[in-house]
Order: structure tokens, then sequence, then C-alpha cells
């Protein structure tokens, strides 16, 4: 696959993640709370800085991180090396579940202020969408004549 194609498919799956991340967050905050589902809006306000700046890493974070196999394994030369293994496959998907599981049930209390506590936010998302990032990427060489390694 080309260039072009796996950054259009990182943009998809960045899409994916942050709506998936959306709804298991809606589905766990309305069990644990006394409000109806007609109160979304109770949601959204509850992890306005989780969703702004979730939203924010998105795309650069999923592009830049489906790119990087094959900045590790150069196209030309032994293309399916590490960067294009099933075991790092095995190992991302690990890493992308658990970073979810920490978004959805251990979020990060903040306030606006610019300190450590921003970091402690910033951390996971960096980790969710590099990790579907790198993953768009191999799902999608997976597909191809070549495979995986």
């Amino acid at each position: 696959m080309n260039k072009d194609g796996h950054l259009q498919g990182a943009i998809y799956f960045g899409l994916l993640g942050f709506f998936l991340w959306f709804i298991l967050y809606s589905v766990v905050f309305l069990i644990s709370t006394d409000i109806d589902s007609n109160h979304i809006l109770v949601l959204v306000e509850s992890r306005p800085l989780d969703m702004l700046i979730g939203s924010a890493l998105m795309f650069p974070v999923t592009k830049i991180s489906s790119a990087l196999p094959d900045i590790i394994d150069p196209p030309g030369g032994r293309h399916r090396g590490i960067g294009h293994s099933r075991v790092l496959l095995a190992v991302l998907w690990v890493i992308f579940l658990v970073s979810l599981y920490d978004l959805v049930l251990h979020p990060q209390e903040t306030s606006l202020v610019l300190d450590l506590s921003l970091l402690r936010i910033v951390s996971p998302w960096l980790v969710y969408f590099f990790s579907l990032g790198y993953i768009s990427h191999l799902i999608y060489d997976a597909f191809t004549p070549v495979g995986l390694t």
C-alpha cells in the first residue's frame, strides 16, 4: 500500500478510535451515575478538556505513527522486518487495549492550569492514538501480497 493509503487509513482508524472511546466512556458514565440517557450534555461537560485533547491529538499522532513502519523498514530493501511483524502487531494491540481501559475507566482529574496534570491527560491519548495509527498501517499491510513477517 502506498503512503497516501496509509495516511487515509490512519485517519479512519483515528476517528473510529475516538468514537469507540466516547461510546465506552458514555456507557460507563451512564451506568455509574444516577442520570438518565436524556442528560447526555452532562456527559460532555464532565470531560471537556479530555475531549478537546483527544480530538486535537487524533489526526497528527495517528498520521505520524502510521508512517513509522515504513521509516523503520524502508520500502525497496527488506521491507518486512521488525517494523512489520505480527509480534509487534500483537504487542500494539495489548498497548491499545490497556490505554483504552485507562482512558475509559480511570479519567484523569485536572484543571485548565497548564502543569504536570495536563501531561497526565495528554500521555494516555498519545499512547492510544500512536498505537492505533501503527496498528492501522500493519492491518492494511497484512492484506497485501507480501503481508507481515
